[in-house]
């Protein structure tokens, strides 16, 4: 939903659990966070040695194809990382993909990450003066309803403007979808599609 649990309130959570608790922080979507540095949870190992960070190069990274990532942990963790190592491990091609991207790609991830991120902040700003209610988001997407609206009838109407959205319903939340936030002629398309499903809905209401 691009909801972002806060450095400080992680660190709360790991100060109350059990020490036989693991934790697994997945931060796919770290490269989008803006409010916080993208390490924060890392610098929290020292003190925590039971919490593992995940990260994928499948998000702002581009490279889903390749199936690969990583996890960090404190020198503690090394028994726990062994377990959780895929059964065929990572092939060469998806490793060799990876250390170029990190070589290589980090300025153009970078150029992308900040597109993103200045797409998302006028999706939402646009949304928040229309008849759509939207959530805070840190990530590559945007977490929408419109009152009254079942999000499958909403993803829907959205799909007869060739706009392709996840509604909330997979994930205990009917009355939301779930868009994504990329180029600027995307947002263009998302926004007049969202606007048009809007005033049908209105027609209808009529």
């Amino acid at each position: 939903t691009g909801e972002l649990m806060p450095v400080a309130e992680l660190e709360e959570l790991l100060a109350g659990l059990p020490e036989r608790v693991v934790t697994l922080v997945d931060e796919a979507l770290v490269d989008y966070v803006d409010v916080q540095p993208t390490d924060a949870s890392i610098r929290l190992l020292e003190r925590y040695p039971r919490m593992l960070v995940f990260r994928s190069f499948s998000k702002a990274w581009g490279l889903a194809g390749l199936r690969c990532g990583y996890a960090v942990g404190a020198p503690e963790a090394a028994s726990l990382l062994a377990q959780l190592e895929p059964d065929l491990g990572v092939n060469d091609l998806a490793q060799h993909g990876a250390l170029e991207a990190l070589r290589a790609m980090e300025p153009q991830v970078q150029q992308r990450v900040q597109m993103v991120i200045g797409q998302r902040t006028r999706v939402v700003e646009t949304l928040r003066s229309s008849p759509y209610e939207v959530g805070d988001t840190h990530a590559n997407m945007v977490w929408v309803k419109l009152p009254g609206v079942d999000g499958a009838e909403l993803a829907s109407r959205l799909e007869r403007h060739q706009i392709i959205v996840q509604p909330g319903g997979a994930i205990g939340a009917p009355d939301h979808i779930r868009a994504s936030v990329q180029l600027p002629q995307h947002a263009d398309r998302l926004l007049r599609a969202l606007e048009l499903s809007a005033e049908k809905g209105a027609h209808a209401a009529a």
